[in-house]
């Protein structure tokens, strides 16, 4: 019988008891005296340009040595107390960013991620409970990860957060004017230029893939319609004119493979040009493997005709 690891995860977090709310005042005030401690000994160690000694720390905050550790070990086992009592939170929170793209353990990583980033700065002084603080930084933690998965292009959190305001405003004015806003009016409704708008959305544009297929059959790809930067057997044979030099006798200097791939991609026998699924199923390769065969033939070909241009040049 194969076990689930999300239901033991779950069946895991779902026995650790929720905190009070005096709990949560108790434990984030631990984590608080830990972080203070520990963001005076980073200070110190930017100072000294080293990792400071226990005792040197312990003279800059006026605590005695076995009071500093004590004090670093209750925050730490407090913060661990606080993370595992809120888990089922995180859980919660991830469930809605199904179907986005991204692996539910993954949202489920990202979101403890986010949610150790509440504990750390929990301030227990203010009066909130704790799980209406940590909902903001959880959701911001899945949201980074969401967005940085769904895009070819990582985009920076700035400009993904002015793009959520785009796009909520441009729902906004659609139901309000019947009709898609233009930029002037985007512009307008978010207080930016008509330039700011246009650069956002111009940068939210992702690339396409050169392995999308087109047509009927999907048998051509993108990438089988762009120009090579090498030059063709064409090109070669325009390079050739005024010099006595056999096309044929350069494809013969080539590998039986790369022969045969240049040959049937440029029909050179019949006149029949083939595309790279065609001749990968006539050699039994993979359309990838056709173009970079053929990437290197046309490369060696360049070279060989430069080689013979100079013997007849000399």
């Amino acid at each position: 019988m194969k076990i689930d690891p999300i239901c033991t995860y779950f069946q895991q977090i779902g026995r650790v008891a929720l905190l009070t709310q005096e709990q949560e005042v108790f434990l984030g005030t631990q984590v608080q005296a830990m972080m203070s401690l520990l963001a005076a000994k980073k200070t110190l160690a930017q100072r000294l340009h080293r990792e400071p000694t226990p005792q040197e720390l312990a003279l800059l905050v006026h605590q005695g040595e076995a009071e500093l550790t004590e004090t670093l070990a209750l925050g730490q086992q407090a913060k661990c107390q606080m993370i595992e009592a809120n888990l089922r939170l995180v859980v919660s929170i991830a469930k809605r960013y199904r179907e986005r793209g991204v692996d539910f353990q993954d949202l489920i990583q990202e979101g403890a991620i986010g949610l150790q980033r509440a504990v750390e700065k929990f301030d227990p002084i203010k009066g909130f409970r704790f799980s209406t603080y940590a909902t903001w930084w959880i959701r911001q933690s899945i949201d980074r990860a969401v967005k940085a998965t769904s895009t070819i292009v990582r985009l920076p959190m700035c400009l993904n957060q002015r793009l959520d305001q785009i796009r909520r405003a441009s729902r906004q004015l659609s139901l309000k004017l019947g009709r898609t806003p233009n930029f002037t009016e985007l512009a307008a409704e978010l207080e930016l230029t008509s330039l700011q708008v246009t650069k956002c959305l111009k940068w939210a544009r992702q690339p396409q893939s050169l392995n999308v297929k087109l047509g009927d059959d999907q048998e051509v790809e993108i990438g089988d319609l762009l120009p090579s930067s090498s030059p063709t057997p064409e090109d070669l044979l325009m390079m050739q004119e005024g010099f006595a030099v056999d096309l044929e006798a350069l494809l013969w200097r080539l590998k039986p493979k790369y022969r045969q791939v240049i040959v049937l991609r440029y029909g050179l026998i019949d006149g029949q040009a083939l595309t790279f699924a065609q001749v990968g199923a006539l050699l039994g390769i993979s359309r990838q493997g056709v173009h970079q065969i053929e990437v290197r033939a046309l490369e060696r070909l360049r070279l060989h005709l430069g080689e013979a241009m100079k013997v007849n040049l000399t």
